[in-house]
């Protein structure tokens, strides 16, 4: 008897790898987990949802490979990826960080600055919505600090192993004010 999993195929799919959390599935697809994907898709082991990586081959993938951090394609695609590589393609798996920053009653901080800290380091700022995301990152340890004047957050260390971190949010209090006196 199938599970409850699934990702809702819309055409048929012809390949599937999995590796730690994720299920890579390919084909003629167009739609699948919930999101348009061009012949390809990396789909939550848990809930069948896609994930944020497209890489949009121009035709259909009927072979698929996992090893460590590389996913290998193989399909009758001339381009993927946005690149020119006919009939096969090589993928560095890569995650995101995403959360939000809101004050202590949940209002979200526009401008809040977001830093993401590993071997090297990459800061944004959080959109009008108090949204901030880092994509492009390779699975092992990080740490997320959130900064604003007048606010104090706390730091965060994070691991990605198999699939995106997102729902990392920041509540900032308050930070305690200093006056002067007898000047």
């Amino acid at each position: 008897v199938p599970t409850a999993w699934n990702p809702n195929a819309d055409q048929q799919v012809s390949a599937l790898a999995a590796s730690g959390g994720i299920v890579y599935a390919g084909g003629y697809i167009t739609n699948i987990g919930g999101q348009a994907r061009s012949s390809l898709a990396a789909l939550d082991a848990s809930t069948g949802a896609a994930t944020s990586w497209n890489p949009s081959p121009d035709f259909m993938v009927n072979a698929l490979a996992v090893s460590d951090d590389m996913v290998y394609v193989g399909g009758v695609f001339a381009t993927i990826g946005g690149e020119n590589r006919p009939y096969f393609a090589q993928f560095g798996v890569t995650y995101t960080i995403s959360g939000m920053v809101t004050n202590s009653r949940g209002k979200p901080l526009s401008g809040a600055g977001v830093t993401l800290g590993k071997t090297s380091s990459a800061t944004t700022k959080t959109a009008l919505d108090g949204t901030y995301s880092f994509h492009g990152l390779s699975s092992g340890n990080y740490t997320v600090t959130a900064k604003m004047t007048g606010y104090t957050f706390k730091q965060m260390k994070v691991t990605i192993e198999t699939s995106d971190i997102a729902g990392l949010d920041f509540s900032g209090t308050p930070a305690p004010t200093r006056s002067l006196s007898g000047l």
